[in-house]
């Protein structure tokens, strides 16, 4: 299993019927989330929102943010996907740029061992 246990500790919450509740789902999409650079996200939190979403990186590596576009599932549909998430993933890049990112940095894990 991919995901921390306290990330989950009192389980997933249903918020609409899109909501992922099932931990080896959350797994897998984390997974092609991890590979693709980005998520996308249509009625899983509320219904009617659409989100694409990148992340943002420190100067150690460690995520620090996020970076993306939200609007109605009206304008911005699972078509619009190809064209805007590598924008998003683009702005995500620039800010962990400026925020002194080098890609191959490996993240702090905490211990110092």
């Amino acid at each position: 299993m991919v995901t921390e246990p306290a990330a989950v500790s009192h389980g997933l919450t249903r918020h609409t019927a899109r909501t992922v509740v099932d931990i080896d789902v959350l797994d897998r999409q984390l997974e092609e989330i991890r590979r693709n650079g980005f998520s996308a996200s249509f009625e899983e939190r509320d219904l009617g929102a659409a989100s694409i979403s990148a992340p943002v990186f420190g100067s150690s590596g460690e995520l620090v943010a996020a970076v993306g576009i939200g609007a109605p599932t009206q304008r911005l549909t699972a078509a619009d996907v190809g064209q805007l998430a590598p924008l998003v993933i683009e702005a995500g890049e620039e800010a962990s740029r400026r925020l002194g990112y080098r890609p191959g940095i490996r993240p702090r894990t905490g211990d110092s061992s």
